[in-house]
């Protein structure tokens, strides 16, 4: 089994198997996006996260069941059981306090705060979001999606995948159409779009497979997809399992 950790923010993880320290890395240290472990005859893994940024944040720890593929503490990890015997593991940080109101950019202006956030994904969109004031609390009012990239350069096979599904992710439909085939462009719509793939949280390439692939992580669970590209565009899409 090959285990995919997800680098969201900086942190020492260390692993351990029956109270042996068997791996201990830190993320700020790992040029890729995420670290790979082969893992052979481990029923249970141990891990214990200590996150950097120690004056929000606060360590944990938490076990990996690989036999019942289960995780003690889904608040603070999320384990996504892939094909092919891989594991796509999220870490989530521990606030010391409620969430931080934070992003790229906030404004305050006629009791109105808006936050953007960039996405950092290959058509460069920044999400942004208007709050409202009630007695309580802030509420959300209304989100839509910038872009940042005015010159879009001619991406590889890979990263057209990619962008395909970040689009429909941002609900940016017309531009994911304009990466599949006439055939398949016939067959797809938005609303067939957002049937098919459903409200998914995230979208990760990935060289797991023998084919084009990526990974999309829904709230409980995660899909793998594979596509073909032939002159330039989208022709095949299909799930494995």
């Amino acid at each position: 089994m090959v285990l995919h950790i997800i680098k969201d923010y900086p942190a020492t993880i260390k692993l351990f198997n029956c109270e042996a320290e068997v791996f201990c890395v830190s993320t700020s240290e790992c040029l890729a996006d995420e670290i790979n472990l082969e893992i052979e005859d481990v029923k249970i893994l141990t891990f214990k996260v200590y996150p950097h940024e120690t004056k929000k944040l606060l360590p944990f720890s938490f076990d990996l069941n690989f036999t019942g593929q289960t995780i003690s503490q889904p608040r603070f990890a999320k384990a996504y059981f892939l094909p092919e015997n891989n594991v796509m593991l999220k870490l989530f940080p521990l606030s010391i306090g409620e969430t931080e109101f934070s992003g790229n950019q906030v404004e305050v202006s006629n009791s109105k705060i808006k936050k953007l956030s960039f996405l950092n994904d290959i058509s460069g969109r920044a999400r942004v979001q208007i709050f409202g004031a009630t007695e309580s609390a802030l509420k959300l009012e209304e989100e839509y999606f910038v872009y940042t990239n005015k010159e879009q350069k001619e991406l590889s096979d890979e990263a057209k995948f990619l962008d395909f599904f970040q689009s429909i992710y941002a609900g940016d439909f017309k531009h994911a159409l304009g990466y599949v085939s006439q055939s398949l462009e016939t067959r797809l719509s938005k609303d067939v779009l957002k049937e098919y793939f459903g409200a998914f949280n995230e979208v990760k390439l990935v060289n797991y497979y023998s084919s084009l692939a990526v990974v999309l992580l829904y709230d409980d669970f995660a899909k793998v997809y594979c596509g073909n590209i032939s002159d330039g565009k989208i022709s095949d899409i299909y799930e494995i399992n």
